[in-house]
């Protein structure tokens, strides 16, 4: 190429080449008293000898929560749950929301089926 220099100081052969010269010879001066003057990073210790205290929120509360509904028949809570494995069955595994409320409604509906059972058992 006819406006190829191998040094920087040579004359540039176009008034466009020696002016992106110029904006690089700026560029690189600039940089180089960034670096200069630049502070070091403060020093963070990345773990502590007191562990962080654990925040737990139960699935299920039973002061919180209403506790347990009256059951269905088994056959009916059965027909929800098959239907509610077939609503959750595509929620995305890397969406920790989307596992969420996937888990709480599997929890909620498998805490239906196990009362129904003992309802028809005869069980309190």
């Amino acid at each position: 190429m006819a406006d190829h220099s191998p040094r920087p100081d040579a004359p540039a052969t176009s008034p466009a080449l020696a002016a992106l010269h110029a904006q690089c010879r700026e560029d690189y001066a600039l940089g180089q008293a960034q670096r200069a003057t630049a502070q070091p990073l403060p020093a963070y210790t990345a773990f502590t000898d007191t562990p962080a205290p654990a925040i737990h929120h139960p699935l299920f509360d039973p002061d919180m929560d209403m506790g347990d509904l009256p059951p269905l028949s088994l056959d009916g809570e059965l027909r929800l749950a098959r239907r509610l494995l077939d609503e959750t069955e595509g929620a995305n595994i890397h969406d920790p929301q989307a596992m969420i409320r996937a888990a709480t409604a599997l929890h909620m509906r498998l805490r239906s089926i196990a009362v129904a059972i003992t309802a028809e058992r005869g069980g309190a």
